[in-house]
């Protein structure tokens, strides 16, 4: 089984990454992604951690990004990239205007 879509405590789930991480161990998930809102920090933190000590399976980068689309406010799923960029990406461009306001950087 797989789960390509969590969310940590870095936007609005319950849980930290370590406990994401041993809950995913503890029902055999072969493929996960930790995919919180604007946030890319969970795999930062990963770098510090013995992830696999923690979970087994593979994990894939993931980001659920806040945008406009159609003059409407969107959340799109995206998969595969460099979270250091990302994060460096939202962290310059993703304000907390437009995360209370709605006002979109794209």
């Amino acid at each position: 089984m797989i789960d390509l879509h969590m969310h940590t405590t870095y936007s609005d789930g319950t849980d930290s990454v370590e406990k994401i991480l041993m809950n995913a161990n503890k029902l055999d998930l072969e493929l996960i992604s930790i995919t919180d809102h604007n946030s890319c920090e969970a795999y930062k933190e990963m770098e510090k951690m013995k992830v696999n000590e923690l979970f087994k399976g593979n994990i894939i980068v993931g980001c659920e990004f806040t945008t406009k689309f159609d003059n409407r406010i969107i959340e799109i799923l995206g998969y595969g990239f460099n979270y250091n960029k990302i994060q460096n990406y939202l962290d310059n461009y993703y304000t907390s205007e437009f995360l209370e306001n709605n006002v979109c950087p794209l």
